[in-house]
């Protein structure tokens, strides 16, 4: 592993990184960035899945050239956020608005430029140019499982989640 890949990997996992991940203002987003960041899945795959491309059971992602595992991990976290949002909804009659992992506010779908644009953003603070697919697949998801980072991090998302179950 080269030390750019080891520096860009270490920008990804440092506390800046949690504050961003767990304090945006849309909760959607940071499903989407997780998702980008672990299963190496391009800006379109991720901003167009829908909550019933995701199959719970055989925890498999549906996307257009074919399906993603799914860690426990990451598929708990999902199924956790999912009942969280679909709970929040519901109470406030708009359940239907809801149809994608990757919506604003308003329900409406994030595309994948702005998902893109976001992203990048992020990398540019830390003054880094966009990870490539292969440092991603190739050190971010190793690193988070030989590192339980993946159980870390969705436990510090869920505890600081201002959706609350009544």
């Amino acid at each position: 592993m080269s030390e750019i890949t080891k520096d860009r990997t270490n920008a990804l996992r440092t506390e800046p990184f949690a504050r961003l991940f767990f304090y945006r203002q849309n909760e959607d987003f940071q499903v989407a960035l997780y998702l980008l960041i672990l299963l190496n899945l391009n800006e379109d795959e991720v901003s167009g899945i829908k909550w019933d491309d995701i199959d719970f059971q055989k925890r498999q992602i549906r996307i257009k050239d074919g399906e993603v595992s799914l860690t426990s991990d990451i598929c708990n976290f999902l199924y956790e956020f999912r009942t969280r949002k679909l709970v929040e909804y519901y109470e406030k009659g708009i359940l239907n608005h809801f149809c994608y992992v990757c919506s604003d506010a308003n329900g409406n779908r994030i595309s994948g430029d702005r998902l893109s644009k976001d992203f990048k953003s992020y990398l540019e603070l830390y003054g880094y140019e966009s990870l490539t697919p292969q440092e991603i697949h190739s050190t971010f998801p190793e690193y988070l499982y030989k590192n339980d980072m993946v159980t870390k991090i969705i436990r510090m998302y869920l505890e600081n989640s201002r959706i609350q179950l009544r």
